[in-house]
């Protein structure tokens, strides 16, 4: 009976060890589960982010465009209002010299009509 009782301590004592392999089996798998599963959110944040970034780069690059076109034009703006001005100025200085010239005549005209 000794063998008996042998058999069955060794018998009991293999399915506590199979159980405990089994439940350490489930404790591994459901870890790995666990972790599959934050991997994928991670995964999922990470392709949000770099969504994120693709937007913001697109946007970044229509305003860098956008300014480009408004330094453009605010050259361009200042180009004619130069090329205004000195026609202003031209304009200024041929009046001036047609007053002066004017002016001269007249004194001149005043002086030899005096003389007469």
């Amino acid at each position: 009976f000794v063998a008996d009782d042998v058999a069955d301590a060794a018998a009991a004592a293999a399915a506590a060890r199979e159980a405990r392999l089994w439940n350490a089996h489930v404790a591994l798998v459901e870890k790995r589960d666990e972790e599959a599963k934050q991997l994928a959110e991670l995964v999922d944040e990470r392709d949000a982010y770099e969504a994120a970034n693709r937007a913001l780069a697109t946007r970044v690059a229509r305003l860098d465009k956008e300014a480009a076109e408004r330094d453009a034009r605010e050259r361009e703006i200042a180009d004619e209002l130069a090329l205004a001005r000195r026609r202003h100025t031209r304009c200024k200085d041929a009046v001036l010299f047609l007053a002066v010239a004017g002016a001269s005549v007249a004194a001149a005209a005043t002086t030899f009509l005096s003389r007469r």
